[in-house]
């Protein structure tokens, strides 16, 4: 009777196998999981700074111009680009949200832009980032001989790695016989650029508006 009952339990060799299965199951899902969040973040890294291009464009057709390009701009030079008398950031300015913190407030004095903001994901500002270093900053401007002073907070655009968007203008050449559309592209639509998920501007793993 004995040498016919079943061994019911698991051998060591087979509880190994076991385990091995698992891990390997386990490791595919945490990687399909990585694969998926990297290309949900790359899609909307790519949809923000199409929303964007989309205000650029408004604000063109309100003030027949681009805003500055303050990419990593100095107080001073924010003042000479912008014709105020004065702006501060409090507590202070760090340049590199200088660029992306500036498009965002002229995209906000503009009615048609400032609509679209308001359609941005929350990981785009860095308002509704309740880690974001530039959260709790302030941004005083100064206009004109009236000294009319007015206060906002200082914001910026930012992709999903917490990093600022870059805004930069292009100086190419115009083209000639093209439609006004192109023709406002050739001449110097401004370039958006998102450092990527090695949070390092210049590299491969860039996105950006020209890519779109």
């Amino acid at each position: 009777m004995r040498g016919n009952r079943k061994n019911l339990g698991l051998t060591g060799v087979e509880i190994m196998v076991a385990v091995a299965v698992l891990a390997v199951l386990v490791g595919a899902v945490i990687g399909l999981t990585t694969h998926i969040r990297a290309q949900a973040n790359k899609e909307l890294a790519k949809s923000t700074i199409i929303m964007l291009g989309t205000a650029l464009e408004q604000y063109y057709d309100y003030w027949h111009e681009y805003p500055p390009d303050c990419n990593y701009a100095s107080k001073s030079e924010i003042e000479s680009l912008y014709n105020v008398n004065s702006v501060t950031v409090s507590p202070a300015l760090d340049t590199q949200f200088a660029g992306s913190g500036m498009l965002y407030y002229s995209l906000r004095r503009t009615p048609s832009s400032n609509k679209i903001l308001g359609k941005l994901h929350d990981k785009a500002l860095s308002a509704k980032n309740a880690d974001n270093p530039a959260q709790d900053m302030e941004l005083e401007i100064t206009y004109g001989g009236t000294m009319q002073v007015y206060e906002y907070p200082f914001f910026y655009t930012q992709d999903p790695w917490n990093m600022p968007l870059r805004y930069s203008r292009t100086w190419a050449t115009p083209t000639l016989n093209r439609t006004d559309k192109d023709f406002k592209f050739t001449k110097d639509f401004p370039k958006l650029e998102s450092a990527g998920p090695d949070k390092t501007f210049d590299t491969e793993d860039d996105i950006t508006s020209k890519d779109n």
